[in-house]
């Protein structure tokens, strides 16, 4: 990587060229010293060629993490340490690429649909006011006043011209259309062995995180019902091969725990018969059994007892 950031490449996911360099959000990374713009050259000390070398849960959820950014010509580290309260990685994006975007879809009886806004749809303005990537964009319409958004639009078709569209923002300030970051898509299959280490590499930053959430320093994702499989499908741009596959790998994880109903206490009872080639006792089974109970109704009855203490206080 040299210092004119010509490409950063996205290993299997995205290649980013020109000046698509990761920009941080002006969220909770404010307060750990970042500033919107900055331009990430190094993490840790070492230059990378992944974006999610930066934005991993393995990263950001380490205290000794170190960004090198380069500020007005300078270079300057800064340490993550403890973020700022409880951080949610999904409701607070830590950084993005400086990209344009496109309209992607435009939901239906939407603001976007009565505006005139179409599928393909380059916004370059939001009153008069440039912007490239969609962030940007709703940071203006954030801060708008009186509900009313003059947007200058490039049509696909039409690029040596922009179209002026008048629209009304809802409730939330939104106009009803998903966005698509204009990044140019490349794969990388990884070997037998380089699928091995990435798999140990993501199950421990997983179990990591699982005790960042448990000692409060992470919020744990709120889940969102979508529907059934139909909905499920239209909800992503792509594939949900990649949630599914994470499920998968939580399953598994979960039932490593020493819970009632894991298939951890499937394996115990092989994993003794294998080795001693005897059977284990039932009675001691059993009694294994009731303990993993009384934890679990343990941690119920501890949290319960915390929200009563967090009411009352």
């Amino acid at each position: 990587m040299t210092s004119a950031f010509p490409m950063l490449r996205l290993r299997y996911d995205r290649d980013l060229r020109n000046d698509q360099f990761p920009q941080t959000h002006p969220h909770w990374s404010i307060q750990l010293g970042f500033q919107d713009k900055d331009k990430i050259v190094a993490i840790n000390g070492e230059e990378y060629d992944n974006i999610f070398q930066l934005i991993g849960h393995r990263v950001l959820i380490d205290s000794n993490t170190t960004y090198t950014v380069e500020r007005n010509g300078k270079q300057l580290d800064l340490r993550i340490g403890k973020p700022p309260g409880r951080l949610n990685l999904y409701e607070e994006p830590f950084l993005s690429v400086y990209v344009p975007f496109e309209v992607a879809f435009v939901q239906q009886h939407s603001r976007a649909e009565e505006a005139g806004l179409q599928k393909g749809d380059r916004i370059v303005k939001v009153n008069d006011t440039p912007i490239v990537t969609r962030m940007e964009m709703i940071r203006l319409f954030d801060a708008d006043a009186d509900g009313m958004v003059t947007l200058r639009v490039i049509r696909p078709g039409n690029e040596g011209d922009t179209l002026a569209i008048t629209a009304t923002l809802n409730e939330e300030k939104r106009l009803g259309f998903a966005a698509r970051e204009l990044f140019e898509i490349t794969e990388y299959r990884y070997s037998f062995g380089e699928s091995i280490k990435k798999g140990i590499s993501r199950a421990s930053a997983q179990i990591r995180g699982f005790a960042k959430v448990v000692a409060g320093d992470l919020a744990p994702r709120t889940a969102t019902p979508v529907g059934g499989p139909i909905a499920i499908n239209s909800a992503f741009e792509r594939s949900f091969i990649a949630p599914l596959a994470a499920t998968a790998v939580w399953y598994g994880f979960y039932n490593l725990l020493p819970l009632p109903i894991a298939a951890f206490w499937e394996i115990i009872p092989l994993g003794y018969e294998a080795v001693t080639r005897r059977k284990l006792p039932y009675r001691f089974f059993k009694a294994c059994l009731t303990v993993a109970w009384c934890v679990v109704i343990g941690l119920v009855l501890w949290v319960f007892v915390m929200d009563l203490m967090k009411l009352f206080a």
